[in-house]
């Protein structure tokens, strides 16, 4: 081999071991799941594992103590037709509140699902991110140090194939000058 030859070998290992620094002196950033994100699922679980309403207790107390009140004034007039319509009014009020606190289950439970599936979502974007890209990083810094490489070695064939023209040069070969060209197909 000549000098060009063996500067063109070196060029070439060149090439490859800076890729290999550069790649490793710029690392690829970390994700992580927002914080934001994980408290919102935190308050989304404490709402759905509570199986009543905001307030329910409340309104449950109200509602008793008013129908309390009611009964023992209707108790005192001497009315049977009052106390039966307050125990229904009671016992409507009762059910509508329990309409409200299933209503307010399910709106907790749709909430959690949603919660859920965001950061599941985070989550695989974090694996995408820090894990897979990686991979495919690196397969594709492979692919272009085997195309780069191979490039390099086919111009170093050619070279050698030619009889050492070189681009630029005048030969005293068969092959006639000008006829190479780096990169071109003869």
């Amino acid at each position: 081999m000549t000098g060009i030859e063996i500067g063109m070998l070196v060029s070439a290992l060149g090439q490859l071991g800076g890729g290999i620094v550069k790649d490793l002196a710029n690392p690829r950033p970390q994700k992580e799941i927002p914080p934001a994100l994980l408290q919102s699922l935190a308050l989304a679980q404490m709402q759905a594992k509570d199986p009543l309403g905001p307030g329910y207790d409340q309104a449950y107390a109200n509602q008793r103590l008013q129908s309390a009140n009611q009964l023992a004034a209707a108790q005192a007039s001497g009315n049977p037709v009052a106390i039966q319509s307050i125990i229904g009014a009671q016992n409507a009020g009762l059910r509508q509140l329990d309409a409200m606190s299933a209503q307010y289950k399910t709106s907790a439970e749709q909430n959690l699902q949603q919660k859920l599936e965001n950061i599941a979502m985070a989550e695989d974007q974090q694996w995408q991110i820090n894990e897979f890209a990686r991979v495919a990083d690196r397969k594709q810094e492979g692919r272009d140090m085997i195309g780069a490489g191979a490039q390099n070695l086919f111009n170093l064939f050619a070279i050698l194939n030619s009889g050492g023209v070189y681009p630029g040069t005048k030969s005293t070969s068969a092959v006639p000058s000008g006829t190479f060209k780096f990169g071109a197909p003869w």
